[in-house]
C-alpha cells in the first residue's frame, strides 16, 4: 500500500524540481537579458504603443539626450519625436505590433534642443500579457552631415567642372577664330606677294 505514495511523493519531487530549474533557467535569463540591455553602446528603450509612454530604458538612452534617468523616465515617445506627430507615431507604432519588426529614420530633439539623426531597429515584444515595443536607436547624426558633406563637394565639383568645361570652350573658339584670323593675313600676305613679285617682274 506504500508504493502509490512514494509514487506519488516521487513525481511532486520531480515536478518540484523541474520547476526550480525553469525558474533559474528564467532567472538566468533575464539577467543576461538586463546585462546586454544596459551595457549596450546604443539607446534602448521599451515604450507602450498605447500611451507611447517610456517603460523600460539603458543609460545611454537618457545620456544620449540630456536627459536624468528620473526625468527620462516621465518622458513619452512625442516629447522628443520631431518629424511624426503625436497621431503619426501611435499610428506607426500599431503597425510595429502588427508587423513585427521595422527600422526607419527619424529625428529626435535633445534636451537642450539639438536636433539628432536617428536608424530605429523597432521589435514588437510580450512581456507578461503586455505588448510592448523594444526600439534600439543609433544616432546617425555624424554618418548624416558627411553624407551631405559629400554631396555638397560633390555639387561644387561638378559646378567647377562644368565652368571649367565652358571656359576651355571659349577659349578654343577664341583659338579658332585666332588661327582663322592668321590664316586669312597670310593668304593676305602671300597674294601681296605675289602680286609684288609679277609687278616687279613686268618692270624688269
Amino acid at each position: 500500500g506504500w508504493a502509490p505514495r512514494v509514487d506519488f511523493a516521487a513525481g511532486i519531487a520531480r515536478d518540484v524540481t523541474a520547476a526550480k530549474r525553469m525558474e533559474e533557467l528564467l532567472r538566468k535569463s533575464e539577467e543576461r537579458y538586463r546585462a546586454i540591455f544596459e551595457q549596450a553602446a546604443s539607446a534602448v528603450v521599451v515604450f507602450d504603443p498605447q500611451s507611447l509612454a517610456v517603460v523600460d530604458f539603458n543609460d545611454e538612452a537618457c545620456r544620449r539626450l540630456g536627459y536624468t534617468r528620473q526625468e527620462f523616465a516621465k518622458l513619452r515617445l512625442t516629447d522628443f519625436e520631431v518629424i511624426e506627430s503625436a497621431a503619426e507615431v501611435k499610428r506607426h507604432s500599431q503597425k510595429i505590433t502588427t508587423d513585427g519588426l521595422e527600422v526607419f529614420e527619424t529625428k529626435h530633439r535633445t534636451k537642450n534642443g539639438a536636433v539628432l539623426d536617428i536608424e530605429v531597429h523597432a521589435k514588437s515584444i510580450h512581456i507578461g500579457d503586455r505588448v510592448l515595443i523594444q526600439g534600439v536607436w543609433l544616432d546617425i547624426t555624424e554618418r548624416k552631415q558627411a553624407g551631405e558633406a559629400l554631396r555638397k563637394l560633390a555639387g561644387e565639383l561638378e559646378q567647377r567642372v562644368q565652368e571649367r568645361t565652358a571656359e576651355l570652350q571659349l577659349a578654343n573658339s577664341s583659338l579658332l577664330q585666332e588661327i582663322a584670323q592668321r590664316r586669312r593675313l597670310e593668304r593676305q600676305i602671300l597674294e601681296i606677294s605675289e602680286y609684288e613679285q609679277r609687278r616687279i617682274g613686268q618692270d624688269l
